[in-house]
Protein backbone atom coordinates (compact mmCIF):
# COMPACT_ATOMS: atom_id res chain seq x y z
CA UNK A 1 0.00 0.00 0.00
CA UNK A 2 1.15 3.55 -0.96
CA UNK A 3 0.34 7.29 0.10
CA UNK A 4 -0.30 9.53 -2.10
CA UNK A 5 3.59 10.86 -2.58
CA UNK A 6 3.86 6.86 -3.53
CA UNK A 7 5.98 6.40 -0.53
CA UNK A 8 4.96 2.75 1.06
CA UNK A 9 2.37 2.45 4.09
CA UNK A 10 2.83 -0.13 6.94
CA UNK A 11 -0.05 -1.34 8.10
CA UNK A 12 1.05 -1.73 11.72
CA UNK A 13 1.31 2.20 11.97
CA UNK A 14 -2.38 2.65 11.02
CA UNK A 15 -3.33 0.08 13.36
CA UNK A 16 -2.41 1.87 16.75
CA UNK A 17 -4.82 5.05 15.41
CA UNK A 18 -7.27 3.20 15.05
CA UNK A 19 -7.40 1.51 18.26
CA UNK A 20 -7.06 4.62 20.04
CA UNK A 21 -10.44 6.35 17.70
CA UNK A 22 -11.84 2.83 18.68
CA UNK A 23 -11.58 2.90 22.23
CA UNK A 24 -12.33 6.46 22.95
CA UNK A 25 -15.75 5.78 20.67
CA UNK A 26 -16.54 3.00 22.87
CA UNK A 27 -14.56 4.00 26.14
CA UNK A 28 -16.59 7.01 26.90
CA UNK A 29 -19.89 6.87 28.75
CA UNK A 30 -22.71 8.75 28.40
CA UNK A 31 -23.74 10.67 31.83
CA UNK A 32 -25.94 9.31 33.88
CA UNK A 33 -29.44 9.81 34.38
CA UNK A 34 -30.23 12.12 37.16
CA UNK A 35 -32.14 11.02 40.28
CA UNK A 36 -35.35 13.55 41.21
CA UNK A 37 -35.21 14.11 44.71
CA UNK A 38 -39.15 15.16 46.28
CA UNK A 39 -37.89 18.08 48.70
CA UNK A 40 -41.20 17.49 50.21
CA UNK A 41 -40.03 13.92 51.28
CA UNK A 42 -36.61 14.18 51.78
CA UNK A 43 -36.72 14.25 55.53
CA UNK A 44 -39.69 11.38 55.97
CA UNK A 45 -38.47 8.60 57.48
CA UNK A 46 -39.13 6.52 60.96
CA UNK A 47 -36.28 4.53 62.93
CA UNK A 48 -35.87 2.94 66.03
CA UNK A 49 -34.22 4.39 68.68
CA UNK A 50 -31.72 2.09 69.47
CA UNK A 51 -29.33 4.59 72.25
CA UNK A 52 -29.88 2.96 75.73
CA UNK A 53 -29.54 6.66 77.20
CA UNK A 54 -32.08 8.33 75.75
CA UNK A 55 -35.77 9.30 76.15
CA UNK A 56 -37.11 7.32 73.59
CA UNK A 57 -35.29 4.15 73.77
CA UNK A 58 -36.84 1.34 71.74
CA UNK A 59 -39.42 3.82 70.33
CA UNK A 60 -39.77 4.79 66.82
CA UNK A 61 -38.38 8.15 65.85
CA UNK A 62 -38.18 10.65 63.00
CA UNK A 63 -38.54 14.44 61.60
CA UNK A 64 -42.18 14.29 62.00
CA UNK A 65 -42.28 13.53 65.50
CA UNK A 66 -40.30 17.06 66.44
CA UNK A 67 -41.61 18.94 63.67
CA UNK A 68 -41.20 23.02 64.40
CA UNK A 69 -38.40 22.21 66.71
CA UNK A 70 -34.67 21.70 65.92
CA UNK A 71 -33.31 17.90 65.94
CA UNK A 72 -30.91 16.36 65.17
CA UNK A 73 -30.25 13.20 63.78
CA UNK A 74 -26.77 10.61 63.69
CA UNK A 75 -26.49 7.46 61.93
CA UNK A 76 -23.91 5.41 63.29
CA UNK A 77 -23.24 1.94 65.23
CA UNK A 78 -25.10 1.60 68.28
CA UNK A 79 -22.13 -0.16 69.41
Amino acid sequence: MKDLTGNKINKYNLLLPLILFIGLCYGCEDEPEQQVVDPNNLFQFVLQDVNPNSKSYKNDIGPALYKGRISVYYFGDPG
